[in-house]
């Protein structure tokens, strides 16, 4: 890893410790929803912010004002390589992920970059494609539905686990509906609320629960500090060893 790759990921580690448990941000390809941003703000007890990734995408720096992020697919992104690729950054310094619809519908406009490799997606999509057909929530969850009674949804991506993905629930016709890395950094909820789609049932308290989820191996701000301290200190070791050879 490059010394300059270290003091960013060291920055941001640092950055996360004074956001942890703070404001979250929906950065998705579509227009906002506030309501939507309102009922999962009043649940969480946390600014719940909006950035247009179709006319932009969003920086290091600016993810690292947030303790999670959330994102899904309507319209292409600004940039859906870049995007994924700063979301992977983001969670390499103790960010939290929540992919959403669309993510893998690459049949149409969807997320790319690193996000959605086997090393941090739980889930890929093997054709790329979307059921379109309704289906409920089947009631087996055993992790993140406290106050989560029923869950609608028509725009379902057709998903396979990849890499250590795990499944927390699923569709009466047997699709996925969560997944999840094992250290609880990202997952995939295979549907939402946002008034442009048809979601019906307790979709913000779902998310809500993964935002706040309590048996994750996200970094405690101890460990964020340790580790964004350990990142900057590797940083500007490898800086001083190049500034000496060049001098040499």
């Amino acid at each position: 890893m490059s010394a300059k790759r270290f003091l960013v990921l060291g920055s941001l580690a640092l950055a996360l410790l004074c956001s942890a448990q703070g404001a979250m941000l929906h950065a998705y390809s579509e227009s906002d929803d506030a309501a939507y941003r309102a009922a999962l703000s009043a649940l969480i007890g946390q600014p719940v912010d909006y950035f247009d990734t179709r006319a932009g995408t969003p920086t290091l720096a600016q993810l690292s004002a947030y303790s999670a992020v959330m994102t899904w697919s309507n319209s292409a992104h600004a940039n859906r390589v870049a995007y994924g690729d700063v979301l992977a950054d983001y969670v390499d310094a103790g960010g939290r992920v929540i992919l959403s619809a669309f993510s893998t519908y690459t049949s149409g406009n969807s997320l790319g970059g690193r996000i959605m490799t086997s090393g941090y997606s739980p889930v890929t999509s093997p054709g790329g494609s979307n059921h379109f057909v309704s289906s409920s929530y089947a009631g087996d969850g055993t992790l993140f539905y406290t106050g989560v009674g029923s869950l609608g949804f028509t725009y379902r991506d057709y998903l396979t686990v990849q890499g250590s993905g795990l499944v927390d629930g699923h569709y009466a016709d047997g699709e996925i509906l969560v997944a999840y890395r094992p250290d609880f950094a990202i997952f995939y909820m295979n549907g939402n609320a946002h008034a442009e789609l048809d979601g019906t049932g307790d979709w913000v308290q779902l998310e809500a629960n993964l935002i706040l989820w309590e048996g994750a191996a996200v970094p405690e701000p101890t460990t964020i500090t340790l580790l964004g301290a350990g990142l900057l200190a590797l940083g500007l070791l490898a800086r001083s060893r190049v500034s000496r050879a060049k001098q040499d």
